[in-house]
């Protein structure tokens, strides 16, 4: 459905903030992008919807059911974005306008796609789609305006809204960035009841990932490091980033030892492996030569412990 090749995205001299990322997303597939802060996973989605401003330099493919999204026209991609590709911005819910209640907001969406829908019908779809998100007095939260709900409650109606036009792929950026245990518990229901979309969600909330995904693909300073199946991922991972990620969880003790912060200058980036700064396996092979995305089973990683054996 989603065919994403060797896109690289940079803004004028400095480092590119995504580097040759490449993965392709099959019909309701769920493929969780996870990382830490800065390794261009938010980029990534905003540079498929072409929502990057102009300074962005997008080089690469991206073919959405075959067709090349980085070659359509700015009224092309209107079309294409909420009712072909949906998108659920992170921050608890805040991408809702605060001038409309809830409701109105997401009829807008599904009339937007079928503008032959009449209101009654289109209302009549947004009960149910509150109601399938968990919400119990459904015309009360239909009347409401965004600051009289929860965060969590935010979140929901904004991923009900995402899905009203009935996208087939839905675009997710930290949906459960800034909520608690309990807001999250909720959105992870929500977005269990996506299971006929597919999915391109990135995140640093590894519990959410597990919930969520099928596959997870890691990114670290704008290069995927590892790219597998779920259960892959959590049972066995490959690259050192990965393990040290996994280790910092409370069930596994929060250890991780990879030093405190990820490389920002752009020297150190240039050459070499962009984790080598932090990794537990360093050799001088890898302040000399990038590691190519090598192939081991259904799986790929970035790591020269494991090109050389390839």
């Amino acid at each position: 459905m989603l065919d994403i090749e060797d896109v690289s995205i940079s803004f004028g001299e400095e480092q590119a903030a995504v580097s040759e990322v490449s993965m392709h997303i099959q019909e309701k597939e769920k493929m969780v992008i996870i990382g830490e802060t800065g390794s261009g996973k938010s980029v990534l989605l905003l540079g498929i919807l072409k929502l990057l401003p102009d300074s962005a330099d997008v080089k690469g493919h991206i073919r959405f059911q075959g067709e090349s999204l980085l070659d359509k026209k700015k009224k092309e991609m209107q079309k294409v974005r909420g009712t072909q590709i949906s998108y659920i911005p992170q921050g608890s819910g805040n991408g809702l306008n605060p001038l409309y209640p809830v409701g109105k907001q997401i009829i807008e969406s599904i009339r937007r796609k079928d503008k032959t829908i009449g209101k009654q019908d289109a209302k009549a779809r947004m009960l149910r789609l509150l109601s399938e998100f968990g919400f119990n007095d459904v015309r009360k939260i239909a009347e409401s305006y965004p600051f009289m709900l929860s965060g969590g409650m935010r979140q929901r109606a904004l991923i009900a809204m995402g899905i009203a036009a009935d996208a087939s792929l839905v675009l997710a950026d930290e949906p459960t960035k800034g909520l608690d245990t309990e807001r999250i518990a909720m959105v992870i229901d929500a977005f269990s009841k996506l299971q006929d979309k597919t999915l391109l969600c990135v995140t640093h909330d590894l519990r959410f990932a597990k919930a969520v995904a099928s596959r997870i693909t890691v990114m670290y300073a704008s290069e995927q490091m590892e790219s597998c199946e779920k259960e892959e991922f959590f049972e066995h991972p490959l690259h050192p980033y990965s393990q040290a990620m996994l280790k910092a969880l409370p069930e596994n003790g929060l250890f991780a030892n990879m030093g405190f912060a990820p490389p920002k200058s752009g020297e150190i980036l240039r050459k070499g492996c962009h984790f080598k700064e932090r990794c537990p396996y360093y050799r001088e092979k890898c302040s000399q030569e990038k590691p190519p995305f090598v192939t081991m089973g259904n799986r790929k990683v970035r790591c020269w412990k494991y090109a050389d054996e390839a």
